[in-house]
């Protein structure tokens, strides 16, 4: 019994070594997910401006034409 009690010690600083490791590459992932949102959000944001232009000229003929 005292035989199984240091194997179990023994294998909990290599599991928890392992398990550190796989935590770093979650965390490596989460944080390169998070980078390609920021830039694609930063990409929607300017081609909204180019958006709003467009989408105001086209209400103004709009009203034009219904004027006409």
């Amino acid at each position: 019994m005292a035989d199984e009690k240091a194997e179990s010690g023994a294998a909990s600083p290599a599991a928890s070594s392992a398990a550190s490791s796989g935590n770093d590459d979650l965390l490596a992932v989460l944080r390169e997910i998070l980078d390609t949102q920021r830039q694609s959000s930063e990409r929607q944001a300017r081609f909204l401006w180019l958006l709003i232009p467009i989408f105001a000229l086209l209400c103004v003929q709009v009203v034009l034409l219904l004027f006409r």
